[in-house]
């Protein structure tokens, strides 16, 4: 993949190595199912959405996080497969918070607003990296 196509955060540190993009979307996933399942829901009020979706959310993040960890250690030569179906889910998962945002909009709060716009931004960024990492429609890596 030639520099112009890169997207220009994945160049810094070396973060476009496939192996190291599946451990930071292992790591985000992990950290996203900390924060929806243990930390929003005590403040519930002040997110606004009801817990057992907090919880349902947070139950899919955690389910990514041994889909990253898997392709970063043992897929070796399945990288690109693992990197393309991540951007599939996280655009799933993505979509479904958005759903739930539209549906509850009415509900949610300045935090959760605050908290899911900001994941919603780093899955945009996540899912678009991923995407042309793994070369999708190119014969380069």
């Amino acid at each position: 993949m030639s520099s112009s196509t890169t997207p220009a955060v994945a160049t810094l540190s070396g973060w476009s190595h496939p192996r190291r993009l599946l451990l930071l979307d292992a790591v985000g996933a992990f950290m996203s199912a900390c924060w929806l399942a243990v930390l929003l829901p005590r403040w519930q009020p002040l997110v606004g959405l009801p817990l057992f979706h907090l919880y349902a959310l947070g139950a899919v993040a955690a389910a990514l996080v041994p889909v990253g960890l898997a392709g970063c250690w043992l897929g070796a030569t399945r990288w690109r497969h693992t990197l393309r179906w991540l951007a599939l889910l996280n655009s799933a998962y993505a979509l479904g918070t958005a759903i739930l945002l539209i549906v509850y909009r009415q509900q949610v709060q300045w935090l959760g607003w605050l908290y899911f716009g900001l994941e919603l931004l780093v899955l945009a960024v996540l899912v678009r990296w991923e995407w042309r990492v793994s070369g999708a429609g190119t014969a380069s890596h």
